[in-house]
This record gives structure tokens, sequence and C-alpha cells, in this order.
């Protein structure tokens, strides 16, 4: 059975595209199971109003959670802008994935 564990919270204001800016509840989520811990990182709108839906971005081989959210423009904040419930993951042996003792793939 896998444990859910929220290890951080925090409401950032952060970038959407270029000078348009956000205000976001941002959740560090860590997945702990058999094969070890997954990461996720949790945007929504900072206002607490129900969200639209959940959304999982799942980046692609080689890379992390920053293909979703770069330095001015970001995937994830829009979405969240947007009213979804943002879950941005970090592979098996990516990132904090990585950092948290989760095996390579």
């Amino acid at each position: 059975m896998a444990r859910v564990d929220v290890r951080d919270s925090a409401v950032v204001d952060q970038p959407i595209d270029g000078r348009h800016r956000g205000r976001f509840r941002k959740e560090r989520v860590g997945v702990t199971g058999a094969d070890g811990c997954i990461e996720l990182v949790r945007k929504c709108a900072a206002d607490g109003e129900p969200t639209r839906g959940a959304v999982l971005l799942i980046h692609g081989f080689g890379q992390n959670r920053y293909s979703w959210h770069l330095t001015r423009r970001s995937f994830a904040n829009y979405l969240a802008e947007q009213g979804f419930d943002v879950f941005n993951l970090e592979l098996r042996g990516h990132g904090r994935s990585r950092l948290a003792g989760s095996p390579y793939p």
C-alpha cells in the first residue's frame, strides 16, 4: 500500500507567461511504495476555489518536472490559473524523486 505525504505547502507568486503572474498554492507531495518514493509538485489557485479537475504532467526521458515550469513561462501555472489541480510528476531516478531515494528506472 502506498503512503502519500504532503512534505511542505506554501502560497507562491510565480510567472505564467512573461510578466503575467499568478498566486498559487504549491505543495510538495511524496508517494512512497514498495519501489521507493515518487515526488510530485501540486499547484492550484491560491484562493481555495474548487478545481475544474486534476491534470497530471509527466516529463519525458532525460528531463525533470522543469519541462513544464520554466523561469519565465509555466504550463503548470497556466493550467492552475485556469482552475485545474495540477500534479507535476518527477519520475523515478529524476530530480526530487532521486533525492528522496527512488532508484533509477
